[in-house]
């Protein structure tokens, strides 16, 4: 297609050359027709002398001009197509290369799916290959099981039959130990001894617990004067701490991850406190341990 645009560039041109080239036939037929009038006239030996070029040079005026002007015109117009089919061939290679890369960007797509299909397949395969090994080791293993407990099983058989009769050994338990009963006993408040630390008064005890009045238990074996006490995880007990954490601080130590919390729900012995009997008054040694549960 190019080419055919080419040669009727081509082609155009030469055909505006052409119209362009001046044209001598009106000069010459006027030339012709004075000669003739010369020789008609009487009297006159040598015609070629005389008039003949004025004539010739009257009556070829007009046909020059008129010829001039015939000629712009051609110039003109053929010019005009020339610029026009200049024109349209820049917008034919636009739009040809324009069509050209849309065909190669059509190709590209079209080609995504099958490459796409491709790396899925090889990817199916791969898999299909891993199960189809994986089922391979799975049987083997299976076989390798199944002769084992052959093996295991004729073994304990064989071991089974060698082995001495059994003679009714009966173990030896150890006598049982009679727990000895704890002393248990309860308080309601700790009181400081004005050094900082803080003891429980003997005299304020009680043997059961109370509601609203028991909020540490103490247990002791029957006369000694060291003693293990607990914060009782009761509702009341609870209360009391959520209402009054700074009258508890000289028996109670809490933990860091389960420090006083005011929406607690219930009130968790970590680890027990002792202390020590002197006197009239249990002195504090080490703090009771407790946990905020929320």
């Amino acid at each position: 297609m190019r080419q055919v645009l080419i040669s009727f560039a081509f082609i155009l041109l030469v055909s505006v050359s052409a119209i362009a080239t001046p044209k001598n036939a009106d000069t010459e037929k006027s030339l012709d027709s004075a000669t003739k009038q010369i020789d008609s006239v009487p009297g006159k030996k040598d015609p070629v002398i005389e008039m003949p070029k004025q004539k010739t040079e009257k009556s070829s005026n007009l046909p020059v001009s008129n010829s001039s002007e015939s000629d712009n015109l051609y110039l003109v117009f053929g010019g005009g197509l020339l610029l026009i089919f200049l024109l349209c061939f820049v917008i034919w290679l636009k739009i040809n290369k324009l069509v050209e890369e849309n065909k190669k960007m059509a190709d590209e797509i079209n080609r995504l799916p099958s490459t796409f299909e491709k790396k899925v397949t090889g990817l199916i395969k791969n898999i299909m290959d891993d199960v189809k090994f994986l089922r391979e080791e799975v049987s083997y293993l299976k076989k390798e099981i199944v002769q084992l407990k052959t093996k295991g099983s004729e073994q304990h058989s064989s071991e089974k039959s060698s082995a001495p009769p059994s003679q009714n050994i009966q173990p030896q338990v150890p006598p049982s130990v009679p727990e000895v009963p704890k002393e248990i006993f309860y308080f309601r408040s700790v009181v400081t001894d004005g050094s900082g630390n803080g003891f429980f008064d003997k005299k304020f005890s009680n043997k059961e617990f109370v509601e609203n009045e028991s909020l540490y238990r103490f247990e002791m074996k029957p006369g000694e004067t060291k003693a293990n006490f607990f914060v009782e995880d009761k509702p009341s007990v609870l209360r009391e701490f959520l209402n009054n954490p700074q009258t508890q601080d000289l028996a109670v130590e809490e933990l860091k991850e389960y420090q006083y919390n005011d929406k607690a729900k219930r009130l968790e012995t970590a680890k027990s406190g002792s202390a020590v009997l002197d006197g009239d008054k249990w002195r504090v040694k080490e703090k009771v341990k407790v946990k905020y549960i929320v």
